[in-house]
């Protein structure tokens, strides 16, 4: 029959210390693991707002150009040629960093694909 009297003080204490040890590193370890989840979700975050800047950028500059155009058609070409001509290129500009963006992009992550 098993008795702690037949037990070495020695090997009793690295058991008593063991146990919580151990315990000490499974916790640890599910924090660790729990931050890590954590960092990777607001890579993914970060990459989602930065697509939504990237596109609102283009809205934004379509709409000037909308604008523009509205103006340049109504007093039938009278006003704003130059500032269309200006705000196209700009809204193009946007237009080729967003593509760029798309590019280099992968939705699969984002539960797209």
């Amino acid at each position: 029959m098993f008795s702690l009297r037949n037990v070495r003080l020695p090997l009793l204490i690295l058991v008593i210390g063991l146990v919580p040890l151990a315990a000490a590193a499974v916790f640890g370890s599910r924090v660790i693991l729990e931050d890590v989840h954590k960092s990777r979700e607001m890579q993914r975050l970060e990459q989602l707002t930065d697509l939504a800047v990237r596109l609102s950028n283009v809205v934004h500059e379509q709409q000037k150009e909308l604008g523009a155009a509205a103006v340049f058609v109504g007093s039938r070409g009278q006003r704003f040629a130059s500032t269309l001509t200006t705000q196209r290129a700009q809204t193009d500009a946007q237009r080729a960093a967003l593509d760029d963006y798309l590019m280099h992009f992968d939705p699969t992550g984002f539960g797209a694909g």
